[in-house]
């Protein structure tokens, strides 16, 4: 019987102001922020990032809190080597896709606003967002900075393939 391995797309945003695509298309990174929760991955469960989010967070609504911690545990324990990797460039109307090459590691360096991270092999090719279906934009405009989008792998996939 023949096994098939649905590969895992995710929709990582690049900053509040979309800054991050140059900075990592040159490192072949993707990042994200909350640098006040530390390094997720010294917590053993997502309650008590949640208890830290609570606690270096607390002018935030619990929900917001929420939203932000299930996002960051999300980044750096559900998305694995071999994942695919979406992102939207607002100023070229187009997302650049890649393949994740190296697990989550936190950047410690000097005041990182976005230090949790993972390598990131980018792809030359881009999808431009007009080529997509209205349904495929719909969905990859969530305002949240990480979420799933494998319903629409196939989509991306066959226009990369076919620029």
């Amino acid at each position: 019987m023949e096994m098939f391995i649905l590969t895992k797309w995710w929709m990582v945003r690049a900053g509040d102001n979309n800054e991050l695509i140059p900075v990592w298309l040159r490192q072949k990174i993707v990042s994200i922020g909350w640098p006040d929760l530390e390094n997720p991955k010294l917590f053993t469960t997502k309650e008590q990032l949640l208890s830290k989010a609570d606690l270096v967070y607390s002018e935030e609504k619990p929900q917001t809190r929420n939203s932000w911690v299930s996002q960051v545990w999300r980044f750096s324990r559900e998305i694995e080597i071999g994942d695919r990797i979406i992102s939207y460039s607002k100023e070229k109307r187009e997302y650049i896709i890649g393949s994740v090459t190296e697990a989550h590691y936190y950047d410690y360096a000097n005041e990182n606003p976005y230090p949790n991270t993972l390598k990131v092999k980018w792809e030359a090719n881009t999808v431009a967002r007009d080529q997509l279906s209205q349904s495929a934009k719909n969905s990859l405009g969530s305002v949240l900075t990480v979420f799933r989008v494998d319903q629409w792998g196939s989509e991306i996939e066959g226009l990369l393939a076919n620029p």
